[in-house]
């Protein structure tokens, strides 16, 4: 199985298997035209939000929408690999959760 590795805020490697992109792109069709987003948003996000079971969600916001990137990160094993990624507009559902970190 290929895959690209990016690395986070807080530089753990985050991969990104062949199966999680197919997953994207066939559930998230939105995603196509924002692949390559998915370093950019992982590595410099707006806001990484924690998930209920320790997963981190890293917002990024663009002209009048955000993306998301859903991933598990490891700071012992220094390892970590994306889950899914989203279009979203409804930020205010993520900014009720505990946000792990924000941009200035």
């Amino acid at each position: 199985m290929s895959h690209q590795t990016f690395k986070s805020r807080s530089d753990v490697p985050i991969r990104l298997t062949s199966e999680r992109l197919a997953h994207i792109l066939e559930n998230h069709q939105e995603m196509m035209s924002y692949v390559f987003e998915l370093e950019v948003i992982i590595r410099d996000p707006d806001y990484i939000i924690e998930g209920k079971q320790q997963e981190r969600i890293a917002l990024r916001g663009y002209e009048n929408y955000y993306l998301v990137v859903i991933y598990k990160e490891d700071q012992n094993t220094k390892d970590g690999f994306i889950i899914t990624a989203f279009k979203t507009t409804n930020i205010q559902y993520y900014l009720r959760k505990n946000i792990l970190w924000k941009k200035i």
